[in-house]
């Protein structure tokens, strides 16, 4: 819809006043004849036979013949598509129209135009083979800000342009609709917009909408719709008091009704306005929108009850209605639709304000008030809405965990906890580790900050346990959960992972980035020093030091790898200007090593590579471990999980949930390929050695992802997966 203001004279308001008010009697003649209809009687006459009735009654009815045919035969030819459409629409049955409320008539275009088919060709009828003329509302431009329309029976009403924009521009439109409320008229053209143009970026922002922050968006920004002025509140009840004590039906009620509704109207105008502009916003930045999936007419139902069951705390709740109503949560929803048709996608709303983003953690206490989110699990502070739309934008809503103990009928069993919080461990009687106490395992001291529950750490069991070490060790809580398959790729068909809907491995991957923004910023720096790699230089030179120690070890007296070596020449070539503060550095940091309940990590397994390093070590390893084995599943002929993992996305989670972008992924992507090429050729040399096969003529065929490997010291393998 195009709509303008229009301003008649005073004689014109006078004859569409008319013909709203032949529009309105239409229109309720008609609601009264259907709602007569009962089962057993006659059907409600249709349109055809309504538009034969209003012929017989203008030629018998004086005030009826003064009005226009048209505006009338439009009333009742709206009616005919209310009532088609009642079921589709959302609306209902069609209901009477009252007097200043529903005021407006609709008018079909009298100018005849030749039709075009979507390639330009003329449309002709197939019947007679001539060109379609089709309808058109007669409509010319004045001036830069102001054009007129032909009404009928009142000639040429003007109407103003749009300083800007689509409203500067004379629409086409085969009707429109003139409508009048609070002393302003209004015209609307029947035009279908065309659909504004994606940005192409693929990027996905997720909506949360509330009172206080009418839109807070997962990027960070918040947006508020704009409402009245304190001055102007002030006005509205100054009247609204000067009407209650003005005598009954005076004109001195009438007008201060008046005043409070030019003031009400000023609201829905900045509502409408700022709805139009924000979806337009919204339709042009980002490539998939989600809003969390609201029903808000069941959320602004009165809470006022009946006579024998009274409501409670009634007009908080009006008040609530009225907040939740103003800030047009409906209408840009609507709108951005709209705008946006098939780029606009609607969440489960349960859970969203209760999960943590960082983590996946759900629990009522981690929203400490209306603003504030604190995790009571990982610790991650947030703004609530804006926790809540990064939940909604990673499509985490509504996905309550699954449930794994059923009782008789196929119903959970009852426990004495929220089935919405992960399960807590259960403690038994095994002496516990001191807590600074070394043991040997480089997991063990920080294990307690790995997992989303505490798993305790125990100490030797006496001396008539069957099993002894001899030396100390840890051992950790039973954790309830799952984990990924280990014989065939995760990747591969018939897995859990795989047989999983997009949201559920979405949650997922955003969970399993989280555990690893956890580990980074929550283990000190200080408690790791004991994991320190020997030699010289920063943490990061240290790291890839170990690793040429190790593969000198692995190749000694057998013959070395080409592509081992130019790899590592070529990691000299890309090494980082700036490597960054090391962290923890998990080492095996893949999902495979993650136990998860449900979709939720749990636990987090092998540590025997950990070392400080910088940030992007574990996620490179994340990355490119994801991507071998997709490659391995392409090679077998299935198509895998291509868009789980992408570097690109796990890059955007992490800086989002770390406030830390990563840095030079493609050294780093590079080093962990490296890294599992030296496991791949000491698992071959291993079999060398008892004898299970022989060195081929080209040790780098022992490398299972030598393809990838290379493409990567070339520099194309990312561009050509992307």
């Amino acid at each position: 819809m195009s709509r303008f203001r229009m301003y008649p004279t005073p004689v014109q308001a006078e004859r569409m006043l008319s013909h709203c008010t032949h529009a309105r009697y239409i229109w309720n003649l008609a609601v009264e004849q259907h709602a007569h209809w009962k089962p057993g009687r006659r059907s409600a006459p249709g349109f055809a036979e309504q538009c034969r009735q209003l012929t017989e009654a203008r030629r018998d009815n004086a005030w009826l013949a003064a009005g226009n045919a048209d505006v009338q035969q439009q009333a009742l030819k709206d009616f005919a598509q209310a009532k088609s459409a009642r079921f589709a629409s959302g609306f209902g049955e069609p209901t009477w129209r009252r007097k200043h409320v529903h005021e407006g008539f609709r008018v079909i275009g009298t100018d005849r135009v030749p039709e075009y088919e979507s390639d330009g060709s003329p449309k002709l009828n197939q019947k007679s083979g001539k060109q379609v003329m089709g309808r058109s509302v007669v409509v010319r431009k004045l001036n830069r800000r102001w054009a007129q329309v032909k009404v009928p029976g009142c000639g040429w009403v003007r109407f103003r342009l749009s300083a800007r924009g689509k409203g500067a521009r004379l629409p086409a439109a085969k009707t429109f609709r003139v409508t009048y409320r609070n002393g302003q008229w209004h015209i609307a053209f029947a035009v279908v917009p065309e659909p504004t143009p994606a940005p192409g970026t693929g990027e996905v922002i997720g909506i949360d909408r509330g009172v206080t922050i009418t839109a807070a968006l997962s990027d960070g920004r918040k947006l508020n719709c704009p409402q009245l002025t304190v001055k102007e509140r002030a006005q509205i009840r100054k009247h609204e008091r000067r009407a209650t004590r003005a005598p009954k039906g005076s004109a001195l009620k009438t007008a201060a009704y008046a005043k409070v509704a030019r003031l009400k109207v000023r609201e829905v105008n900045r509502r409408k306005d700022w709805c139009e502009k924000t979806s337009t916003m919204l339709a042009r930045s980002y490539g998939v929108i989600r809003f969390e999936k609201l029903n808000i007419k069941n959320m602004t139902r009165t809470a006022k009850g009946t006579a024998a069951q009274p409501g409670k705390k009634v007009r908080q709740k009006a008040g609530l209605n009225r907040g939740i109503l103003a800030q047009g949560w409906g209408l840009l929803r609507r709108r951005t639709e709209h705008k946006a048709p098939g780029r606009v996608e609607d969440v489960p709303s349960p859970y969203t304000s209760l999960r943590c983003s960082a983590c996946g953690w759900i629990e009522k206490k981690s929203r400490k008030s209306q603003a504030d989110f604190v995790c009571v699990s990982c610790g991650f502070t947030c703004n609530a809405d804006e926790n809540a739309s990064i939940n909604v934008a990673a499509g985490q809503g509504g996905i309550p965990r699954p449930r794994r103990t059923a009782g008789a009928g196929g119903a959970t069993a009852a426990i004495n906890r929220s089935s919405a919080r992960e399960p807590q461990p259960t403690w038994v009687g095994i002496p516990l580790v001191p807590e600074r106490e070394d043991v040997n395992g480089s997991g063990a001291r920080f294990a307690s900050r790995s997992a989303f529950s505490r798993p305790p750490r125990w100490r030797t069991p006496p001396a008539a346990a069957p099993f002894q070490h001899g030396v100390p060790f840890s051992v950790m809580a039973r954790v309830e959960g799952r984990a990924l398959p280990e014989v065939m790729p995760p990747t591969y068909e018939g897995d859990w992972l795989h047989a999983a809907t997009d949201a559920e491995r979405e949650h997922l991957e955003a969970a399993s980035v989280g555990l690893l923004a956890r580990l980074h910023d929550q283990v000190p720096l200080s408690e790791t020093e004991f994991l320190a790699l020997p030699g010289d230089g920063d943490a990061l030179q240290r790291h890839v030091e170990s690793q040429r120690h190790y593969y000198d070890w692995v190749v000694a007296g057998l013959a070395r790898s080409p592509l081992i070596e130019a790899a590592f020449d070529r990691l000299a070539d890309l090494w980082p200007r700036e490597p960054g503060t090391p962290v923890l550095g998990w080492g095996d940091a893949r999902i495979g090593n993650v136990v998860y309940d449900g979709f939720d990590p749990v636990a987090v397994l092998d540590w025997e590579m950990a070392a400080p390093a910088p940030r992007e070590v574990d996620l490179g390893w994340t990355v490119y471990l994801h991507r071998f084995f997709q490659d391995l599943t392409a090679a077998a002929g299935q198509r895998g999980l291509p868009g789980f993992l992408r570097r690109d996305r796990v890059e955007a989670r992490y800086a989002r949930l770390t406030g830390h972008t990563p840095q030079d992924m493609d050294f780093y992507t590079l080093y962990a390929a490296l890294r599992h090429a030296i496991v791949m050729l000491r698992v071959a040399y291993r079999q060398v050695y008892f004898g299970e096969a022989a060195v081929p003529a080209d040790p780098d065929t022992l490398i299972l992802h030598h393809g990838s490997l290379r493409a990567m010291v070339q520099g194309g393998y990312w561009d050509a997966v992307r």
